[in-house]
Protein backbone atom coordinates (compact mmCIF):
# COMPACT_ATOMS: atom_id res chain seq x y z
CA UNK A 1 0.00 0.00 0.00
CA UNK A 2 1.01 3.61 -0.39
CA UNK A 3 2.98 5.05 2.50
CA UNK A 4 3.17 8.68 3.64
CA UNK A 5 6.67 9.87 4.48
CA UNK A 6 6.35 13.29 6.07
CA UNK A 7 9.44 15.38 5.40
CA UNK A 8 9.31 18.92 6.72
CA UNK A 9 12.53 20.25 5.21
CA UNK A 10 12.04 22.86 2.49
CA UNK A 11 15.27 22.32 0.51
CA UNK A 12 15.21 19.90 -2.41
CA UNK A 13 18.33 18.10 -1.22
CA UNK A 14 16.88 17.60 2.25
CA UNK A 15 13.58 16.45 0.78
CA UNK A 16 15.21 13.90 -1.50
CA UNK A 17 17.46 12.84 1.37
CA UNK A 18 14.42 12.20 3.53
CA UNK A 19 12.94 9.91 0.91
CA UNK A 20 16.21 7.99 0.55
CA UNK A 21 16.68 7.71 4.32
CA UNK A 22 13.16 6.45 4.86
CA UNK A 23 13.48 3.78 2.21
CA UNK A 24 16.91 2.66 3.42
CA UNK A 25 16.13 2.50 7.14
CA UNK A 26 12.51 1.44 7.39
CA UNK A 27 12.19 -1.74 5.32
CA UNK A 28 9.33 -3.02 7.45
CA UNK A 29 7.25 0.12 6.95
CA UNK A 30 8.07 0.87 3.34
CA UNK A 31 7.28 -1.60 0.58
CA UNK A 32 10.10 -1.74 -2.00
CA UNK A 33 7.53 -1.32 -4.76
CA UNK A 34 5.17 0.96 -2.91
CA UNK A 35 4.57 4.65 -3.30
CA UNK A 36 6.33 7.19 -1.15
CA UNK A 37 3.98 10.11 -0.78
CA UNK A 38 5.66 13.19 0.71
CA UNK A 39 2.93 15.72 1.36
CA UNK A 40 4.19 18.27 3.90
CA UNK A 41 4.92 20.96 3.04
CA UNK A 42 3.32 21.01 -0.40
CA UNK A 43 6.03 23.13 -2.02
CA UNK A 44 8.85 20.83 -0.96
CA UNK A 45 6.73 17.86 -2.00
CA UNK A 46 6.21 19.29 -5.49
CA UNK A 47 9.94 19.98 -5.77
CA UNK A 48 10.81 16.46 -4.67
CA UNK A 49 8.42 15.00 -7.24
CA UNK A 50 9.96 17.12 -10.01
CA UNK A 51 13.66 16.83 -9.11
CA UNK A 52 14.08 13.16 -8.26
CA UNK A 53 17.45 11.49 -8.81
CA UNK A 54 19.32 14.72 -9.57
CA UNK A 55 22.89 14.27 -8.35
CA UNK A 56 23.33 17.95 -7.51
CA UNK A 57 20.38 17.81 -5.11
CA UNK A 58 21.38 14.65 -3.27
CA UNK A 59 25.09 14.93 -2.44
CA UNK A 60 26.42 11.85 -0.72
CA UNK A 61 23.58 9.62 -1.85
CA UNK A 62 23.64 10.15 -5.60
CA UNK A 63 22.86 6.50 -6.33
CA UNK A 64 19.75 6.44 -4.17
CA UNK A 65 16.33 6.25 -5.81
CA UNK A 66 14.42 9.35 -4.68
CA UNK A 67 11.60 9.10 -7.19
CA UNK A 68 7.99 9.81 -6.26
CA UNK A 69 5.20 7.95 -8.04
CA UNK A 70 2.37 10.42 -7.46
CA UNK A 71 1.99 13.97 -6.16
CA UNK A 72 -1.00 15.62 -4.47
CA UNK A 73 0.12 19.05 -3.23
CA UNK A 74 -2.45 21.10 -1.31
CA UNK A 75 -2.12 24.91 -1.65
CA UNK A 76 1.57 24.89 -2.57
CA UNK A 77 3.83 27.84 -3.38
CA UNK A 78 4.89 27.27 -6.97
CA UNK A 79 6.78 30.46 -7.80
CA UNK A 80 9.15 32.29 -5.46
CA UNK A 81 10.12 34.80 -8.15
CA UNK A 82 6.63 36.39 -8.33
CA UNK A 83 6.65 36.53 -12.12
CA UNK A 84 2.88 37.07 -12.03
CA UNK A 85 3.16 40.02 -9.66
CA UNK A 86 0.50 38.62 -7.33
CA UNK A 87 2.36 38.47 -4.01
CA UNK A 88 1.50 41.16 -1.43
CA UNK A 89 3.91 44.07 -1.48
CA UNK A 90 7.05 43.38 0.52
CA UNK A 91 6.60 39.59 0.72
CA UNK A 92 9.86 38.77 -1.03
CA UNK A 93 11.95 41.47 0.62
CA UNK A 94 10.58 41.21 4.17
CA UNK A 95 9.81 37.50 4.43
CA UNK A 96 11.08 35.24 1.66
CA UNK A 97 14.54 36.79 1.30
CA UNK A 98 15.59 36.95 4.98
CA UNK A 99 13.71 33.94 6.36
CA UNK A 100 13.23 31.41 3.55
CA UNK A 101 15.78 31.91 0.78
CA UNK A 102 18.50 33.69 2.80
CA UNK A 103 19.48 35.61 -0.33
CA UNK A 104 18.47 38.55 -2.48
CA UNK A 105 16.35 37.62 -5.52
CA UNK A 106 18.15 40.17 -7.70
CA UNK A 107 21.61 38.97 -6.66
CA UNK A 108 20.91 35.24 -6.85
CA UNK A 109 18.04 34.69 -9.32
CA UNK A 110 19.17 31.15 -10.11
CA UNK A 111 18.60 30.03 -6.53
CA UNK A 112 15.11 31.53 -6.47
CA UNK A 113 14.24 29.82 -9.74
CA UNK A 114 15.62 26.52 -8.45
CA UNK A 115 13.30 26.76 -5.44
CA UNK A 116 10.25 27.36 -7.63
CA UNK A 117 8.41 24.20 -8.73
CA UNK A 118 7.17 26.03 -11.82
CA UNK A 119 10.77 26.18 -13.07
CA UNK A 120 11.32 22.46 -12.49
CA UNK A 121 8.47 21.03 -14.60
CA UNK A 122 9.63 18.28 -16.92
CA UNK A 123 8.36 15.40 -19.04
CA UNK A 124 9.26 12.82 -16.39
CA UNK A 125 6.97 14.29 -13.72
CA UNK A 126 4.69 11.78 -11.97
CA UNK A 127 0.89 12.09 -12.03
CA UNK A 128 -0.24 15.25 -10.22
CA UNK A 129 -3.44 16.30 -8.51
CA UNK A 130 -3.05 19.97 -7.55
CA UNK A 131 -5.53 21.33 -4.98
CA UNK A 132 -5.88 25.06 -4.35
CA UNK A 133 -8.37 27.58 -3.02
CA UNK A 134 -9.17 30.62 -5.14
CA UNK A 135 -9.05 32.93 -2.08
CA UNK A 136 -5.66 31.74 -0.81
CA UNK A 137 -3.83 34.80 0.57
CA UNK A 138 -0.58 32.99 1.41
CA UNK A 139 -0.07 31.09 -1.85
CA UNK A 140 -1.70 32.99 -4.73
CA UNK A 141 -3.98 30.87 -6.88
CA UNK A 142 -2.62 32.49 -10.07
CA UNK A 143 0.69 30.70 -9.50
CA UNK A 144 -1.07 27.35 -9.05
CA UNK A 145 -2.95 27.84 -12.30
CA UNK A 146 0.26 28.68 -14.18
CA UNK A 147 2.07 25.72 -12.61
CA UNK A 148 -0.65 23.34 -13.79
CA UNK A 149 -0.66 24.89 -17.26
CA UNK A 150 3.12 24.56 -17.61
CA UNK A 151 3.13 21.01 -16.27
CA UNK A 152 0.38 19.93 -18.65
CA UNK A 153 2.42 21.23 -21.57
CA UNK A 154 5.35 18.87 -20.93
CA UNK A 155 4.34 16.03 -18.62
CA UNK A 156 3.76 12.58 -19.98
CA UNK A 157 1.43 11.76 -17.07
CA UNK A 158 -2.04 13.03 -16.09
CA UNK A 159 -2.16 16.47 -14.46
CA UNK A 160 -5.38 17.27 -12.61
CA UNK A 161 -6.37 20.51 -10.96
CA UNK A 162 -8.99 21.02 -8.27
CA UNK A 163 -9.73 24.68 -7.51
CA UNK A 164 -12.08 25.38 -4.62
CA UNK A 165 -14.26 28.47 -4.80
CA UNK A 166 -14.04 30.57 -1.65
CA UNK A 167 -11.37 28.39 -0.02
CA UNK A 168 -8.46 29.92 1.90
CA UNK A 169 -5.01 28.54 2.67
CA UNK A 170 -5.10 25.48 4.93
CA UNK A 171 -8.83 25.12 4.24
CA UNK A 172 -8.84 21.52 5.49
CA UNK A 173 -7.21 22.24 8.87
CA UNK A 174 -10.63 21.98 10.47
CA UNK A 175 -13.07 19.31 9.39
CA UNK A 176 -15.92 20.41 7.14
CA UNK A 177 -18.15 18.85 4.52
CA UNK A 178 -15.99 20.21 1.72
CA UNK A 179 -12.64 19.51 3.39
CA UNK A 180 -13.62 15.92 4.09
CA UNK A 181 -14.80 15.47 0.50
CA UNK A 182 -11.52 16.80 -0.89
CA UNK A 183 -9.47 14.51 1.35
CA UNK A 184 -11.56 11.51 0.29
CA UNK A 185 -11.14 12.44 -3.37
CA UNK A 186 -7.37 12.75 -2.94
CA UNK A 187 -7.26 9.36 -1.20
CA UNK A 188 -9.25 7.78 -4.04
CA UNK A 189 -6.89 9.33 -6.58
CA UNK A 190 -3.82 8.01 -4.74
CA UNK A 191 -5.36 4.58 -4.45
CA UNK A 192 -6.20 4.49 -8.14
CA UNK A 193 -2.71 5.51 -9.20
CA UNK A 194 -1.13 3.08 -6.78
CA UNK A 195 -3.26 0.23 -8.09
CA UNK A 196 -2.27 1.01 -11.65
CA UNK A 197 1.36 1.24 -10.55
CA UNK A 198 1.21 -2.28 -9.09
CA UNK A 199 -0.31 -3.56 -12.33
CA UNK A 200 2.61 -2.13 -14.25
CA UNK A 201 1.00 0.71 -16.19
CA UNK A 202 -0.97 3.89 -15.65
CA UNK A 203 -4.12 3.72 -17.74
CA UNK A 204 -6.36 6.06 -15.77
CA UNK A 205 -7.45 8.88 -18.05
CA UNK A 206 -8.50 12.43 -17.16
CA UNK A 207 -12.18 11.59 -17.50
CA UNK A 208 -11.82 8.73 -15.01
CA UNK A 209 -10.22 10.92 -12.38
CA UNK A 210 -12.57 13.83 -13.04
CA UNK A 211 -15.55 11.52 -12.54
CA UNK A 212 -14.04 10.26 -9.30
CA UNK A 213 -13.48 13.80 -8.04
CA UNK A 214 -16.91 14.96 -9.13
CA UNK A 215 -18.52 12.16 -7.13
CA UNK A 216 -16.93 13.64 -4.01
CA UNK A 217 -17.01 17.36 -4.81
CA UNK A 218 -20.16 17.90 -6.88
CA UNK A 219 -22.60 17.86 -3.93
CA UNK A 220 -20.46 20.47 -2.15
CA UNK A 221 -20.88 24.14 -3.19
CA UNK A 222 -17.69 25.64 -4.54
CA UNK A 223 -15.93 22.53 -5.83
CA UNK A 224 -14.52 22.41 -9.35
CA UNK A 225 -12.14 19.87 -10.87
CA UNK A 226 -10.36 20.00 -14.19
CA UNK A 227 -8.28 17.28 -15.82
CA UNK A 228 -6.07 17.03 -18.82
Amino acid sequence: AGVRARARQSACSHQNGGISLALANAPVLFSPVGNVHVDDPATAFALAALTADQDSLQPGFEAADTSVQVAVPFYGVYDFTDRNGVWPEGTREQFLAPWVMKSDPDEDPAAWAAASPIDQVNADAPPFLVVHGDLDLLAPVEDARMFVERLREVSGQPVHYLELHGAQHAFETFASIRANAVVRAAAHFLGQVHGEYLRGSLTTGPADVDQLLDEEIEPVPGGRATGD
